[in-house]
């Protein structure tokens, strides 16, 4: 199946996985993917196993994860192959080497925070900054609140639930672009909101439909939204639409929720409430 945008014409590719995935594993809902530094992309699910890399052809490669990460969420990976997702029901984020193993952790699993905004009570995911190795995590479904941490040192929080200007209903996703503007996926307000690694607001994207995924490409000056309600769009860094789509008209089982772009432009796409399912779109050379 191709796809003809105002940007470029893609691919698709409905069925990512080039095995039957459902019969060999059981992933159930794929929640989030990861285009990781040796070219493999990361899969967390909430079936079994949990953490899985896959070529960019989707064959398998191996089982990375499979412990307790009960509501398996977020996925985000730094330049030397370490992982960190979240779990949204077990309120914890996760560190993981390369190959999988344990690192360490940030909350006490099964444990939400105290008090209201203290870390953690639903985190979504988490992105970090490299110079200074300070950990960003979007603790989400319930705190609405922004948290900064330094190894187990807490820094810093922000946000308090609303829909005024920094306020936030559900912190969906967070990433970190080139100039030090934290981008965050404020999913229920239907906007994306920038701040400083201060807390505060630089500027606020609206014209989404429950924006649940971003990916910043700034060698390109893009940005890739993927959109709950069926929705994908394609942006400049300075808010220029490039490209929009709507996902169930092309015929695409369940929502956008993850997205995450390789080097060679190709956008993959993780669909919620339906299992195993992860969308490519290979970008066809003019």
């Amino acid at each position: 199946m191709f796809l003809d945008t105002q940007f470029r014409r893609f691919k698709v590719t409905p069925e990512f996985f080039a095995c039957p995935v459902q019969q060999r594993f059981d992933l159930g809902i794929v929640s989030a993917v990861w285009c990781d530094v040796d070219g493999s992309l990361l899969v967390l699910s909430r079936g079994r196993p949990r953490l899985t890399r896959w070529s960019a052809n989707g064959d398998f490669i191996g089982s990375l994860a499979d412990g307790n990460m009960l509501g398996a969420h977020g996925l985000w990976g730094d330049s030397t192959g370490e992982i960190y997702g979240t779990d949204h029901e077990n309120h914890a984020v996760y560190h993981l080497s390369p190959d999988g193993n344990f690192i360490g952790i940030l909350g006490t699993p099964g444990i939400a925070g105290r008090t209201p905004g203290a870390p953690f009570n639903q985190p979504t995911d988490c992105c970090c900054d490299e110079h200074t190795d300070v950990l960003y995590v979007a603790d989400g479904y319930q705190n609405t609140h922004i948290h900064g941490f330094q190894g187990t040192e807490h820094l810093l929080t922000w946000g308090e639930r609303g829909d005024g200007p920094g306020q936030l209903i559900l912190p969906h996703c967070i990433r970190l672009d080139r100039s030090q503007r934290l981008w965050v996926c404020d999913r229920e307000n239907n906007r994306i909101v920038v701040y400083s690694l201060r807390g505060e607001v630089l500027f606020v994207w609206d014209d989404f439909l429950r924006p649940a995924g971003v990916w910043l490409n700034s060698d390109a000056g893009l940005v890739y939204v993927a959109e709950l309600d069926y929705r994908m769009s394609i942006l400049t860094m300075d808010g220029e639409l490039a490209a929009r789509w709507n996902t169930n008209e092309i015929g695409l089982a369940g929502t956008p929720h993850s997205i995450s772009v390789d080097l060679c432009g190709a956008i993959y796409v993780a669909h919620t409430n339906v299992d195993g399912v992860v969308v490519k779109y290979q970008p066809i050379n003019p």
